[in-house]
């Protein structure tokens, strides 16, 4: 780890000279940052691999564990990983929802396009699968910037700016947390936090949701 030890003069219990150096023993235990920041709970979990997929693939994981910054970071848990809305998939003549989803064989993201009638909410059959690297990993960086607010969104305030800009709503705080992005308030459509996904961090914390934040589909 390239993470600096927060070690204090106090935490030194004794110290001896060996043949290359200086070895100090300590009253405490200094656990990497993977382990204590906003990634661990997605790092850790079996729940998680499409989004933990995403931040090794962005190389994520040294931003999230910057313990001298304060994250709400919003995961969508696997199962719960589905009929996104990619803004790009909706700019298209045929309308589309992506499935993201792991795949155990290639260990790699891949996504599923299915036809989607957005007047109606109607999800059609499947009409193309995405494999392509690059695609999937640039598309899932764009998801990230919008699930993460560089805040403590339980700090009082309704609305938020998340990494890339967008506005995100909040209601409540914990367990109870509802969250919305734009098409979500406009569909009148609530995030919540699904059970045991509440994970207060080093820097901030973790809500495992049940279901991706929709951003806005068209801006002016």
């Amino acid at each position: 780890s390239n993470s600096p030890i927060p070690i204090q003069p106090e935490d030194i219990a004794s110290s001896y000279v060996g043949v290359n150096g200086v070895v100090y023993n300590t009253n405490k235990v200094y656990p990497p940052n993977d382990y204590i920041s906003v990634y661990a709970p997605v790092l850790l979990s079996d729940k998680t691999s499409v989004f933990n997929w995403a931040v090794s693939e962005n190389e994520f994981d040294l931003y999230l564990n910057a313990l001298k910054s304060t994250y709400s970071f919003f995961v969508p848990t696997d199962e719960y990983f589905k009929n996104y809305i990619d803004p790009i998939s909706f700019a298209k003549d045929v309308k589309g929802v992506m499935k993201y989803w792991y795949n155990t064989e290639t260990n790699t993201v891949n996504a599923t396009v299915y036809a989607y009638d957005l007047a109606t909410g109607t999800v059609g059959d499947s009409v193309n699968t995405i494999t392509n690297r690059s695609f999937l990993t640039n598309r899932l960086l764009d998801l990230l910037d919008s699930h993460i607010v560089i805040d403590d969104v339980e700090s009082g305030g309704k609305y938020y700016f998340t990494k890339n800009g967008n506005i995100i709503q909040v209601e409540g705080t914990g367990f109870n947390l509802k969250v919305q992005a734009g098409h979500d308030i406009q569909t009148n459509t609530l995030v919540n936090v699904v059970d045991e996904g509440l994970y207060r961090q080093e820097n901030g914390t973790t809500y495992f949701v049940d279901k991706p934040l929709q951003t806005p589909l068209q801006s002016v």
